[in-house]
């Protein structure tokens, strides 16, 4: 228990104010409990972005397989044909490429908080994003803040308060 107690007060008339020596007993306890909370509060951390971040990689893949009427067009084979969706509107699913490049990244402690990225890594995820003006992850993010906000805060809850009771 951290408990604090005066040991003197006396008036200095170098610094013209009243000075305090105090005695604090339990730091070493409220240290370590930090301490500990903060290895809960990462631990927390990690599973509600890791968490958040699976369900933005599962909306933007969703955004790309649900398909849109656009433009019929033959690719490299001819006789591949692909339905490209309209600007604006999600890339339409072709091979399953784009939708298999989103991958998460592990949680990483920054010097601001934690972060945990979700990126298309095909070499023409951005482009779709944002030249061809055919979104997938902006959308993704946005439809999921909400619930990762919500995500979050239930970590910090219960890395402060312990398991939270239904």
């Amino acid at each position: 228990m951290l408990t604090a107690k005066a040991i003197s007060l006396y008036s200095s008339e170098i610094a013209g104010s009243l000075v305090g020596k105090f005695q604090i007993k339990g730091i070493d306890e409220l240290e370590a409990k930090l301490s500990k909370m903060s290895g809960k509060v990462t631990r927390e951390m990690n599973k509600a972005l890791t968490a958040g971040a699976l369900l933005v990689q599962k909306k933007a893949r969703d955004l790309i397989k649900n398909q849109s009427a656009g433009k019929r067009v033959n690719r490299k084979n001819p006789d591949r044909v692909a339905m490209v969706s309209p600007k604006g509107s999600p890339p339409n699913y072709d091979q399953g490429k784009l939708s298999a490049g989103i991958v998460i990244s592990k949680v990483q402690r920054t010097t601001q908080g934690f972060k945990i990225i979700v990126v298309s890594t095909t070499s023409y995820g951005a482009r779709l994003e944002y030249k061809l003006k055919r979104p997938f992850m902006r959308p993704a993010l946005r439809k999921s803040e909400k619930k990762i906000l919500g995500m979050v805060q239930k970590a910090v809850r219960v890395a402060i308060h312990g398991k939270i009771k239904k």
